[in-house]
Parts: structure tokens; C-alpha cells; sequence
């Protein structure tokens, strides 16, 4: 049985379906949550997620707590605030990193130094500064931990295909940064994983495509015949690699996409 109740866990990201999702299943099954971002944008999330706890009989339901997160602070704000998050939740059991910039999709010859900066930025640096300080504050607690990057295929080596240049590579550098960390991080018993999830209904890289069509899309391209749905199907494996069922897993880049990246030719109908 997969237990996660009582797990101390961080999560960052912005107001999409992936970030609600994540922490709706982790909340549902008794994580101790702390939400960090642009406390603003990510208010939205918070709210609904104390509405959905106060309207259950569930006990383990927990809310969750919203931070600030300020990027433009540097490595040295970023630190601060992770350590004073830690230090709110006594440790830290998970982080969970959902901020995955995808789209739209632009030829490379189109795209410009200022996009380069943006969607390297909050694909790649910000990863690396939540990870040092993550990686720090398990390390001191001398706790095991796990830290999840969800990315996408379009990271990955089979799930390459035009208009995504600069999100792939920014993304495939984390998948590399996962193995990397794996082998570090390793003997202060903290696991690094990466979920590289498929496309799902309302991805920014799927915008251009009515209903029907998309529909038709995967029919066509994905094996299993349909988008990713990012409860049942993305969630479930983040509850898997936040609990202690999956001590012996690190350094992996797990694939979540009905078997799209697998099949040629891919998207052919918006590309």
C-alpha cells in the first residue's frame, strides 16, 4: 500500500492543472503541504484546496500553506526562504518541482535571446536553485528525502519533434541534472527522479487544435488513445515517489504519456 500521510513536502509551480492536481491528491492523503511561488497567482490553488478540505469528513484531509517564492532574489533569497520553510515543517520529506514551461510552439529561427533567458530561466536555473537549497536542507537534517522534477517529452530523446527547441533542451537538461544529482545526493540517502509527462487537454502546446480535433490527434498518434490526465495518471505516480514504496528508485526519468513519444509521425495535424 502506497502511504504518504504525514509527509513533509514542498511543492513549486504556477496556477495550472498539473500544480492543482498534485497537491489535491497529496493534501487528500495527509501531506503536510507547503505551496511556494507567486503567492498571487497561487492563491487560487490554496483556496480551493481549503474549500474541498473543510467540505470532507476525510481526517487525514490536510490544507495547505502558501509562501512566497521570489526568484529575483537570487540564490540567496531563494535559500532563505527554503530554510525557513523547512524549519516550519521540522524537515523536509519531498519537494516537488511543477513549473514546466512548454510552449507555444515557435520555430527556433523565430525565437529570440530574451525567450532563451525566460524559458531557460524557469525550466532550468530555478531548478537548480530550489534543488542546492533543497538538497542542503535534507542533507543537515540528515533525514532521507525525495526530489521530483515533473518535465515533459519533449525533453526527452524520443519525444523530439519541431517547434520546441529551446522548452526540450532547457527540460533535457534537467532530465541530465536528475541522474546527476542521483549520484551526489545519493549517500545522504536522498532520491532524484524526473517525470516526463505527455501532453494533456488543455497544454499550451495543443491550444491551436479544437476539441475534436485533438480528440482525433490522439486517437492517432498516442497508443492508449488519449491525452494524460493529470489526476489519475500523473498524480498517482508522484504519490508513488513521495512515499517510502519507492526508497530504491533514483537517477530515473519515468515516462507518463500513453506511449505518444514512442510513435511516429507525432502531431502532424498543428505542426
Amino acid at each position: 500500500m502506497i502511504t504518504v500521510n504525514g509527509k513533509r513536502v514542498l511543492i513549486t509551480g504556477v496556477a495550472d492543472e498539473i500544480c492543482f492536481n498534485v497537491v489535491l491528491t497529496l493534501a487528500k492523503q495527509g501531506c503536510r503541504l507547503v505551496l511556494a511561488g507567486d503567492a498571487t497567482q497561487l492563491r487560487g490553488i490554496s483556496d480551493q484546496i481549503t474549500s474541498v478540505a473543510s467540505a470532507t469528513s476525510n481526517d487525514e484531509f490536510r490544507g495547505v500553506e502558501l509562501i512566497e517564492l521570489d526568484f529575483s532574489a537570487g540564490e540567496k533569497g531563494v535559500g532563505v526562504t527554503i530554510e525557513k520553510i523547512c524549519q516550519t515543517l521540522g524537515g523536509l520529506d519531498a519537494f516537488i518541482s511543477c513549473s514546466t514551461y512548454t510552449g507555444p510552439l515557435t520555430s527556433f529561427l523565430d525565437t529570440t535571446e530574451d525567450q532563451w533567458e525566460y524559458i531557460i530561466g524557469v525550466n532550468f536555473k530555478h531548478v537548480c536553485l530550489l534543488s542546492k537549497a533543497v538538497g542542503k536542507c535534507m542533507r543537515d537534517n540528515g533525514t532521507k528525502g525525495s526530489i521530483i522534477f515533473i518535465t515533459s517529452i519533449i525533453g526527452i530523446e524520443r519525444g523530439l519533434f519541431p517547434g520546441v527547441a529551446i522548452p526540450g533542451a532547457s527540460l533535457a537538461a534537467v532530465n541530465h541534472l536528475t541522474r546527476a544529482l542521483a549520484i551526489e545526493l545519493g549517500k545522504y540517502k536522498i532520491q532524484v527522479n524526473a517525470v516526463a509527462r505527455g501532453l494533456f487537454e488543455s497544454d499550451s502546446l495543443l491550444k491551436s487544435m479544437s476539441r475534436e480535433a485533438r480528440e482525433k490527434e490522439a486517437q492517432r498518434i498516442i497508443p492508449l488513445q488519449r491525452w494524460l490526465d493529470t489526476r489519475g495518471d500523473l498524480s498517482s505516480i508522484i504519490q508513488y515517489l513521495v512515499a517510502d514504496s519507492s526508497l530504491f528508485i533514483t537517477g530515473s526519468v519515468i515516462v507518463v504519456d500513453g506511449g505518444q513519444s514512442l510513435t511516429r509521425p507525432r502531431l502532424r495535424s498543428f505542426i
